[in-house]
């Protein structure tokens, strides 16, 4: 549950985060839950981070479940999170994370036909699968998986997935699960409940529809239900889905598809299944991509997956990056202070607005 103290907070706008140490130059997004900004360090002017703050009725729960979650984001197509910051005056989390270009959504519209040919399309899938591969072996979904939680970095032409603040134990009903609407998995526009929703499969519905925005430049539909009439007649197609695809979609990318947009939760891929689909390779070969499996994260060298340590006392302040801004004559310390599992029936909700 939240302090108390949230119960009467009025939060202000934030100038930097509370220790000091970071302050706001320009705010880069914003979403119903609080904003994204631009920091700068104010003991090294150069290092710059981006710096998500997190408010409202559920800002606590969604702090407490990220910070259980932190050992397990550590892979080279994760954001890095440098530090993490829970404000209890303001009723505010805190989170710095790595500077990244700029999101998925804006690198297609910045696109050629404001779509990406399916040899790009193909290398991101590759690097976001190898993150969700990574999560979903650590027992943590990630909740939200859209374009926009997937940022690019221009110098290595790679996607890191961020924005876990919806993260969730990987076992059926561990969180209500929710998401962005038009990313959400068909179960959870339903009356099923969260008991009956499998939080990895609905990873990769997001996933699904992540890629399929992609490659046309516009989701499918709204929303995964039958009010929506797109969405409508894709599920009533059965045998013949694969026709109501963009015509430019290639029979490979459609059946890759296919199984990752399964109405039924059940028969929906595993992210290291989808690793091994023909598309993935044919469409980097077709378009000039270069290979990689899942077990090399991506075009770059995997970091080695070393068990979660055993949780230690929890700290109102978390470091996570030793080179940046560690205090002067002291290391940070280990990373293994808040590593635990979301502990089932924990109940959060999510918000379909992320900043």
């Amino acid at each position: 549950m939240p302090p108390p103290s949230l119960a009467i907070v009025v939060p202000r706008e934030p100038t930097g985060t509370p220790c000091g140490r970071i302050s706001f130059k320009r705010r880069l997004g914003a979403g119903a839950e609080g904003g994204v900004w631009l920091g700068q360090s104010t003991i090294s002017p150069h290092q710059l981070s981006a710096v998500k703050t997190i408010e409202g009725r559920w800002a606590y729960d969604r702090y407490r479940a990220l910070r259980a979650s932190l050992q397990a984001l550590k892979h080279p197509h994760i954001v890095s999170i440098r530090r993490l910051q829970w404000e209890a005056a303001a009723g505010r989390a805190y989170i710095v994370m790595e500077l990244v270009d700029l999101d998925m959504q804006q690198f297609v519209v910045q696109s050629p036909g404001q779509r990406l040919d399916e040899g790009q399309a193909s290398r991101f899938t590759r690097q976001a699968l190898s993150a969700l591969h990574h999560c979903h072996k650590q027992q943590f979904a990630h909740g939200d998986v859209k374009l926009e939680n997937l940022l690019y970095k221009r110098n290595t032409n790679s996607v890191k997935l961020c924005d876990f603040g919806g993260c969730s134990g990987a076992t059926w009903g561990s969180s209500p699960l929710s998401g962005s609407a038009s990313y959400m998995p068909p179960e959870l526009h339903g009356n099923a409940g969260a008991d009956a929703v499998d939080p990895i499969a609905a990873d990769m519905w997001s996933l699904g529809v992540t890629v399929f925005a992609m490659c046309a430049g516009h989701v499918p539909w709204s929303h995964a239900s039958g009010a929506d009439r797109g969405f409508a007649r894709f599920r009533d197609a059965a045998g013949s889905r694969a026709a109501m695809y963009p015509a430019h979609f290639s029979p490979a990318l459609r059946d890759f598809l296919g199984h990752l947009l399964a109405v039924e939760p059940e028969r929906r891929y595993s992210a290291a299944q989808a690793a091994q689909h023909a598309w993935l390779a044919t469409a980097a070969s077709a378009w000039g991509g270069a290979r990689s499996s899942i077990g090399g994260a991506g075009d770059e060298a995997a970091a080695a997956e070393a068990p979660p340590a055993a949780p230690a006392a929890a700290a109102p302040w978390v470091c996570l990056d030793e080179a940046f801004e560690a205090p002067r004559g002291r290391r940070s310390g280990s990373n293994s202070s808040c590593l635990s599992p979301v502990a089932p029936g924990a109940k959060r909700a999510r918000s379909s607005a992320a900043a």
